[in-house]
């Protein structure tokens, strides 16, 4: 639509030249006519199109980055006002009608771009393109001090739209090598040159509107004279407490400190560098200063001191209610959390040892001090601050003491408190108090500080031993005021302290009991402990004591026993002590097992104190052992016989119940040992016809089955001794050998070959006899003969005899 305006305004604009003549002969004739607005019966109104808004747009370009890019607007057409709205690479926008846009880089190349808007609404747009190139850079490197005729290496840099640069030198009759256009090339100074020398690094220039940049070092060529050190070198540390030792510190004259090299020992041979720090201070050290050219060198001594003294950061007055008594830095600080109270000091070389002076100075009623009212006083402290080495320094610090209102305070409310306490102390009873910084701080008699007198009257109300009342009447009376009825000074407050003996009388608990029963009953009689008992505010009026008697297989209460104490005096009771001596006296027989005995004692308040102990009930009266004396054994078939333990038992009993038996020999030997006892004792061969002794131990608790230890049970046991005599009553046996028929002719007159006889016994034998009789032989074999016989057959035997006397059957010979 604005375009069709636009052409439409352009051709109007051409109409309206052409008919210039014409309006003109127009106008004529109406002016000689007499042209009056009477003569227009319909008159109208002629509006006006407005115009077209024609810009243009341009730059300051092409640019060098780094430089200002401006940009311009140029209104050719347009109803003004005018607004103007640019924007452009890189974020770039503004509202001026000629922006500028600073430090450029290459980002900000591109088009830029205005509209243009008028008063009438109509706009109208514009662009410019705007180049920026890249700048050429260069870097010579950086500045140094030479030893006469030394060259140097050179180490340019370039960069950007440089491709190239080139060396100068600001003195002749030096040369650069290879050539000056390489940019690490080595620089040969004049010969015996002594001064300064300036190397310059032109880039070439670049194409585009950047130009060609340079950059220069400064070359000072020294020839240093004859070192001479300084007699002493004295230092004073800075406020870091460190120093490094320059050349020109420690020559005499002006040198060019970079041709020497600075070292700095202890007396001990130490490098420490070309620095002194803290650690040195007051010590003395040696400082050698080398010429790097020469090699050349001398050697001096040197001492760093520290002359600073501390410096207070902060030394802050203080105020504190005059109720506060105690004001040194560590109550200050640590009880009321005053971090002020100390003040804030540094040194710059060592630790700090603060000490102070204090002054009191009081402030009578009404008076002031340092522009404050209601002051009771203050004190002056002046602090100071000593560093290792004894400087000082000082500041000063005020703490104030601000006066407290008696209306302000804090009034005791009534309290019930126990007997044992003291009634005087504030801290028990309260009293009046002010509180500061969490800290309460009581008000009693007369306070300097504060000028409050607060003085109590005390009336006794008394109940029963230990138990009363007082009623206090606090007179708290401001001494800086006016003696007053409203408000009231004196102030009076009343206060009832109820004092209770809420505890029972204290006594020692005495410790768990362990009895044994009594010799011949299965129960124990015990005589209770005695204690002593002391009531701490009145007297002890009734003790007793609660047996609980507990089963001890089930743990079950099967009994409780009361006992009641007897009070009495006992030797060497203080009688100004009101202690007394409780007496409980004995129990009834009392089972075996775990029984709990609780002291019970009550004062003349009523008030009830108890405690407990175990009692323990024990079976520890060992069981009576009784033995037959004499006990005669016969050994069986296999030469060994086992006797049970019981078997020696003649009516062995325990007072609580059952019996149990072990047995042992007194002597050891093959048979068995005797260092166990056993459930039984074994007799062998090796006994027959001796009287052995054993051992019976008779228990009143189980013992394991088998062998037990010698110590098992010692404690529960009880033993007797028994002599067993021993034999044997099985006779041996002799068992012939099998019946044989042989030839008369084959006959072995020896008989061996017909077999032998063999012996048997439950223990050993000990002699076997062997005879032969070939009687019967004989007459065998002469009967034969006579009756003309072949040959007959004979049953043999061997007749043995043993020491118990026993015989083979007589042989027979069977023809």
């Amino acid at each position: 639509m604005r375009m069709l305006e636009s052409l439409f305004l352009r051709r109007t604009r051409r109409l309206f030249w052409l008919a210039i003549p014409f309006c003109l002969l127009l106008f004529a004739q109406a002016f000689t006519a007499g042209y009056s607005p009477a003569d227009n019966p319909n008159p109208a109104t002629i509006a006006v199109a407005p115009l077209a808004v024609t810009i243009n747009a341009a730059s300051n370009g092409p640019l060098c980055a780094g430089t200002t890019l401006n940009l311009t607007t140029t209104i050719i057409s347009g109803t003004a006002p005018f607004t103007f709205s640019w924007d452009g690479p890189a974020g770039f926008n503004s509202t001026a009608q000629n922006p500028s846009r600073p430090n450029t880089i290459l980002t900000h190349a591109g088009t830029y771009t205005v509209t243009v808007t008028d008063d009438t609404g109509m706009s109208g747009t514009a662009s410019v393109d705007v180049e920026i190139s890249e700048p050429a850079t260069v870097h010579a490197g950086i500045d140094k001090v030479l030893c006469k005729g030394a060259t140097h290496q050179l180490n340019g840099a370039i960069g950007g739209a440089a491709s190239s640069a080139t060396w100068t030198a600001s003195v002749g009759g030096g040369n650069f090598t290879p050539n000056p256009s390489m940019l690490n090339a080595v620089y040969h100074p004049p010969a015996n040159y002594v001064g300064n020398i300036t190397l310059t690094l032109t880039t070439n220039n670049p194409a585009g509107p950047c130009p060609a940049v340079s950059d220069a070092l400064l070359l000072t060529y020294g020839d240093p004279e004859a070192m001479v050190c300084n007699d002493i070198v004295t230092i004073s540390m800075d406020n870091n407490c460190s120093v490094t030792i320059t050349p020109d510190m420690a020559l005499e004259g002006d040198v060019l400190d970079s041709l020497f090299i600075v070292n700095i020992y202890t007396l001990q041979g130490v490098n420490i560098g070309n620095t002194i720090t803290a650690q040195y201070v007051g010590i003395p050290l040696k400082v050698k200063v080398s010429n790097i050219c020469t090699g050349n060198f001398c050697i001096t001594d040197a001492i760093a001191h520290d002359v600073i003294p501390p410096i207070f950061s902060s030394c802050e007055n203080i105020t504190v209610p005059c109720a506060v008594t105690n004001y040194t830095p560590d109550y200050l600080k640590n009880t009321l959390g005053i971090d002020a109270a100390y003040p804030s000091v540094t040194d710059n070389c060592s630790p700090v040892a603060l000490t102070r002076q204090d002054t009191w100075v009081d402030i009578p009623c009404g008076g002031t001090f340092n522009g404050l009212s209601n002051l009771s006083g203050y004190v002056k402290r002046v602090w100071t601050a000593t560093d290792a080495s004894a400087n000082k320094s000082t500041c000063t610090q005020y703490i104030y003491f601000e006066r407290i209102s008696i209306y302000g305070l804090d009034l005791p409310s009534d309290i019930t408190v126990s007997c044992g306490m003291s009634m005087n102390d504030p801290a028990v009873t309260d009293g009046p108090s002010f509180t500061f910084n969490g800290q309460t701080f009581y008000l009693n008699g007369t306070n300097s500080f504060c000028e409050i007198n607060a003085t109590a009257t005390d009336q006794l109300a008394p109940f029963c031993d230990g138990t009363y009342s007082i009623i206090r009447t606090w007179t708290i009376f401001n001494l800086c005021g006016p003696s007053s009825s409203s408000p009231p000074n004196p102030l009076t407050h009343i206060q009832i302290i109820n004092v209770v003996d809420s505890q029972g009388p204290g006594f020692t608990c005495p410790a768990n009991l362990t009895v044994s029963t009594n010799p011949l009953e299965c129960c124990a009689t015990v005589n209770l402990p005695d204690v002593i008992m002391d009531d701490a505010c009145g007297r002890v009026s009734d003790a007793y004591a609660v047996i609980t008697v507990i089963d001890q297989f089930t743990g079950d209460t099967v009994d409780q026993i009361t006992l009641d104490a007897i009070l009495s005096n006992f030797p060497g009771n203080n009688t100004n002590d009101p202690d007394t001596l409780a007496v409980f006296g004995d129990t009834p027989c009392l089972p075996i097992g775990e029984h709990i005995v609780n002291y019970f004692s009550e004062d003349a308040c009523g008030a009830v104190s108890s405690c407990s102990f175990k009692l323990t009930v024990r079976d520890l009266v060992p069981p009576v052992a009784a033995c037959d004396e004499i006990t005669q054994v016969s050994l069986g078939i296999d030469g060994m016989i086992f006797v049970n333990a019981s078997t020696f038992d003649d009516g062995s009993y325990d007072n609580c119940g059952q019996v149990y038996f072990k047995i042992r020999r007194s002597d050891s030997n093959g048979c068995q040992p005797n260092d166990k006892f056993y459930d039984q004792v074994k007799f062998c061969c090796e006994d027959v016809g001796d009287t052995i002794k054993v051992i019976l131990r008779v228990y009143d608790i189980a013992p394991a089955p088998g062998e037990v230890s010698l110590s098992f049970g010692e404690a529960n046991s009880n033993e007797c001794q028994v002599e067993v005599y021993i034999d044997d009553k099985l006779k041996p046996v002799c068992i012939p050998p099998a019946n044989v028929t042989v030839s008369c002719e084959n006959f072995d007159p020896s008989l061996w070959a017909y077999g032998t006889s063999t012996a048997a016994d439950n223990c050993c034998i000990d002699t076997t006899i062997v005879s032969a009789s070939y009687s019967l032989l004989i007459q065998c074999a002469a009967k034969a003969r006579l009756s003309g016989l072949s040959g007959c057959s004979i049953a043999t035997g061997f007749p043995t005899s043993v020491p118990n006397g026993l015989r083979w059957n007589t042989n027979k010979i069977i023809l």
